[in-house]
């Protein structure tokens, strides 16, 4: 426990090093007093919409496409929902069995909706999945604060052969990596655009992801940030 928790301290001061922003330090305090719990939920409930972040909305400017839109890590389907509300059709994958319940409950009277079960990453396999049985936005592969854990099916993004895609979206709690090297043969065809959330920590996980895509063709990196939840941000990739 005790190496754990100096892990995690390592990251949060990497993180502040990296960005020696006072806002960007003052939120990352709050964000990690707030998920420890060492705030009453009222007090944390009233922080997050006090610096209530834009970033969302700003997000959906970078979502428009002709083509079709895979949401990894859909969750109960804003984005999904948002694209196929466009006339998009979309694919959308989410392993969280707290998750998945809501997912299929909003999207099945959607025609243009394809939802997969499963988790995505570099093999294929069962894997671990650490999920918080209160939460249906929180789960995770990678986690000392859970409630709950069990087994999930993993596939690759090749494995599915998807075509004519034109966006797609990672949010899959540090796990993006691992999913782009599985969707290499997609990539390559497609050329889409990607949206990706960046976790901690976010700039080892920035600068790995960056050098892998530049390896595959992809140049252009725009980041957007999201301050108040948690000091995560999105990087929007576009081929070069």
């Amino acid at each position: 426990m005790h190496n754990q928790l100096a892990y995690k301290m390592r990251i949060h001061i990497k993180d502040c090093a990296c960005m020696p922003n006072p806002l960007f330090i003052i939120l990352k305090i709050i964000s990690v007093l707030c998920r420890r719990n060492f705030v009453p939920l009222t007090f944390r409930q009233s922080i997050q919409l006090l610096l209530s972040s834009k970033d969302e909305t700003h997000l959906e400017s970078f979502m428009v496409a002709e083509k079709s839109f895979v949401d990894i890590g859909a969750n109960v389907g804003v984005h999904t929902l948002s694209m196929a509300k466009k006339g998009v059709f979309v694919y959308a994958f989410e392993p969280s069995p707290n998750a998945l319940e809501t997912l299929y409950r909003r999207t099945k009277f959607f025609d243009n909706i394809k939802v997969f079960p499963y988790a995505l990453g570099s093999k294929e396999g069962l894997v671990k999945f650490y999920s918080h049985d209160k939460s249906e936005t929180d789960s995770m592969f990678f986690s000392t604060d859970y409630t709950s854990v069990c087994e999930v099916k993993m596939k690759t993004l090749d494995n599915f052969n998807l075509k004519n895609i034109g966006i797609i979206k990672i949010d899959t709690e540090g796990f993006e990596l691992h999913v782009l090297k599985g969707a290499v043969k997609t990539l390559k065809r497609e050329k889409p655009r990607l949206i990706l959330e960046i976790h901690n920590p976010l700039f080892d996980n920035e600068a790995n992801i960056k050098r892998f895509l530049m390896s595959l063709g992809y140049e252009n990196f725009r980041k957007i940030w999201k301050f108040p939840r948690y000091g995560q941000f999105h990087l929007i990739v576009n081929w070069s």
